[in-house]
């Protein structure tokens, strides 16, 4: 987006009509689809006007709309996960409980088994880092590579590939955090 700063220094206060200001502008300039900001600084008595053509702007808007798009699918697809893993969870422990057979269990069950991707190591890396940059929690390497549906020891050698680190110690196994380094 390009920006026409025009500061203009006010020897008294400006009080020109929005009719007296279009009328000067339409005599410099032919008609376009143009935003403005105008920035008045009265300690100083100064004013700055920006500019910029709304297409500009809108394109912009849309690089950002679908940018951040991206990261509302991917917490979307993390939350979709956790309430299937919390839903496991609570149909095992009725399972420990006593409350459903094994086979009741096992039917159950089945619903919340991944089906394994085929992922390359580079994928998984962009895909930790990209969940990572979103969520304010530490993240297991068991919970990625079920999260991701891939081979926990894709996941591993993605976790190496980053540093990831917890004081001087890499991780990787089934039961470890991870901290990026940034």
């Amino acid at each position: 987006m390009n920006l026409i700063t025009a500061p203009l220094m006010l020897e008294k206060p400006f009080t020109a009509t929005d009719q007296q200001v279009a009328t000067k502008l339409s005599s410099w300039v032919s008609p376009v689809d143009m935003l403005h900001r105008t920035v008045v600084d009265n300690s100083t008595r100064s004013m700055s006007i920006y500019s910029c053509h709304t297409s500009d702007f809108k394109e912009q808007m849309d690089w950002q709309f679908a940018w951040h798009q991206r990261d509302v699918e991917k917490l979307k697809k993390y939350a979709t996960w956790q309430r299937k893993y919390i839903d496991f969870q609570a149909t095992y422990a009725a399972f420990l409980l006593g409350a459903l057979s094994e086979e009741e269990f096992e039917k159950d069950s089945e619903e919340y088994a991944p089906n394994i991707r085929d992922m390359s190591v580079d994928e998984v890396v962009y895909e930790i880092e990209h969940l990572s940059n979103l969520v304010d929690f530490d993240l297991r390497s068991v919970e990625l590579a079920e999260f991701l549906e891939t081979d926990q020891s894709i996941v591993d050698e993605a976790l190496e590939r980053l540093h990831v680190t917890d004081g001087e110690k890499i991780l990787s196994g089934s039961e470890t955090t991870f901290h990026i380094e940034e």
